[in-house]
């Protein structure tokens, strides 16, 4: 039930990211190519491919606003070690704060643009 409870989480966080990048766009080709420029580096910084503790430490900050990295790290420590609430609790709430905030505020800018 937390991987679930936490991909939901992650889906959300997407959803909104899509949202917001389509509101800042013109035209549909526009919002895809703005996502090349989203996607890479939210994967790149997630820790999925590469542990946090490997990357460049000026670069280590900028993952914790990433949901990909909390994602990644819950899902592993879910997965890989049988974890329970108690010690993914961090990682589920910073999840779940990005997503609220992002779900919250996409579609406040997507109503100022149809307006």
């Amino acid at each position: 039930m937390l991987l679930v409870t936490a991909c939901a989480c992650c889906v959300l966080t997407g959803i909104a990211i899509g949202t917001f990048v389509a509101t800042m766009a013109r035209s549909a080709t526009q919002a895809q190519l703005m996502l090349f420029f989203v996607n890479p580096p939210l994967m790149a910084l997630s820790g999925g491919f590469t542990p946090i503790e490997a990357m460049p430490k000026w670069i280590q900050p900028f993952t914790y606003t990433n949901p990909s990295a909390h994602f990644a790290g819950l899902a592993r420590a879910v997965m890989a070690r049988r974890s329970e609430l108690d010690v993914a609790y961090v990682q589920l709430f910073a999840l779940g704060v990005i997503a609220s905030v992002l779900v919250g505020f996409s579609p406040w800018k997507f109503r100022g643009q149809m307006s």
